[in-house]
């Protein structure tokens, strides 16, 4: 199971996702990955690099794309969950308008 922190709260994938559609005001969502690698520091650390393409339909209709989209995480072992503890993002978006009624 995938978890991550938000505040001191640990959230699960869905919950994730839905706080980040929620925060960006998207009705969908798809990221697709291309490449995901693990590098492991410690036993109770590791860091995950993940490139790929983000999709998003705004709640207004507009499309976003991001490609590439990078993801550097931080993992941190606390009892036997792998917790996110930093992200960074990066990429360029390019919106297409919604399309006129």
């Amino acid at each position: 199971m995938w978890n991550t922190l938000r505040g001191t709260e640990l959230i699960d994938y869905p919950a994730y996702k839905k706080v980040w559609m929620n925060l960006n005001n998207v009705s969908s969502l798809k990221w697709t990955p291309v490449h995901c690698e693990y590098i492991v520091l410690a036993k109770d650390l590791a860091i995950s690099a993940w490139v790929g393409k983000t999709e998003m339909i705004t709640k207004s209709g507009e499309k976003i794309i991001i490609d590439p989209q990078d993801y550097t995480d931080v993992y941190k072992k606390v009892g036997d969950k792998w917790k996110v503890i930093y992200e960074h993002t990066s990429g360029t978006a390019v919106t297409q308008k919604a399309a006129k009624k």
